[in-house]
């Protein structure tokens, strides 16, 4: 804060102003206002008073509703073309596929209306992405059976990627009904888990796993979603949170932003730590990422 310091008594400002980024020893940063004003009895600098004020949830609040925005015209300029892009193309396909003689011609035409269909599938996968990001709706709270919600996540995976090995796990071997959107809470997990798979299978991670763990105590339930990809850089901590920042080559950076928004819905917060950390190696953990979403007692 010096050279913001020096500057008001040096050109004698009655107010100056400026940002700094503080980051604690968690590795959590915040942005804090700092005003220096210079007190003067005639043209001699008496002193000065200077405050802090934490901004770091209100730039939050901005950048969403920015991103909220954007979300919302992409989602609709993309979305209206797709539809008929993918009708004229099955049709095409299927009026003139078999009518090339030529094998070779037909594989390309095939091939070519393929590509089509299947990219036009992946934009309206992102497009959903964006519509839900932009939409958000607001939770509405009721009993909710959190483990319940891990071991769905955890099956409906387990057959999809069988060559993965899933494990959910009740640390506390306590059981607590949780007041939550359950549908929200359910998208959640599920995000944090496809984003695990992903990392996992762009790294072709060998022996891969992911494992969820609970953690019930008197301030708060703890859901910690744990694998053993390739991990984050450390400047991506916080980066990848933020909506439309990515790691994945096909990722749209959406997936971990709906993520944080359902949690603070929930009046929760959500981090990220090493999985390689020595309280995970007795889960089987020497490397990867670990999320852990915090959800506080007065919600339980």
């Amino acid at each position: 804060i010096a050279p913001i310091i020096d500057q008001a008594f040096e050109h004698k400002n009655l107010l100056a102003q400026d940002n700094i980024i503080w980051e604690r020893k968690d590795g959590r940063k915040r942005t804090f206002l700092i005003r220096v004003a210079i007190s003067l009895i005639g043209d001699d600098s008496m002193g000065a008073v200077i405050t802090f004020d934490d901004i770091t949830e209100l730039e939050s609040a901005q950048r969403k509703a920015a991103w909220g925005d954007v979300a919302r015209r992409i989602a609709h300029e993309i979305k209206n073309p797709l539809t008929p892009i993918q009708l004229a193309t099955e049709r095409l396909k299927r009026k003139y596929e078999q009518k090339f003689e030529d094998k070779e011609d037909r594989e390309i035409f095939q091939g070519c209306t393929e590509t089509i269909i299947r990219h036009v599938s992946d934009i309206q996968n992102m497009v959903n992405e964006f519509s839900t990001f932009a939409r958000m709706p607001s939770a509405k709270m009721s009993e909710t059976d959190v483990e319940k919600i891990c071991r769905e996540v955890i099956v409906f995976y387990r057959q999809t990627y069988p060559d993965i090995k899933f494990s959910l796990e009740n640390t506390s071997k306590a059981k607590y009904k949780l007041r939550a959107d359950e549908n929200l809470l359910h998208q959640a997990i599920t995000n944090v888990v496809k984003n695990a798979i992903e990392a996992i299978q762009e790294a072709n991670t060998e022996k891969p796993q992911i494992a969820i763990l609970l953690q019930y105590s008197k301030k708060e339930l703890v859901i910690k979603v744990l694998d053993n990809g390739p991990g984050l850089k450390p400047d991506m901590k916080e980066k990848v949170l933020e909506p439309y920042i990515t790691t994945k080559e096909k990722g749209s950076g959406l997936g971990l932003a709906i993520v944080k928004r359902i949690i603070e819905e929930h009046k929760g917060s959500l981090d990220i730590e090493k999985s390689s950390l020595k309280k995970y190696q007795k889960f089987g953990f020497d490397k990867g990422v670990a999320f852990i979403i915090h959800l506080p007692n007065d919600s339980i």
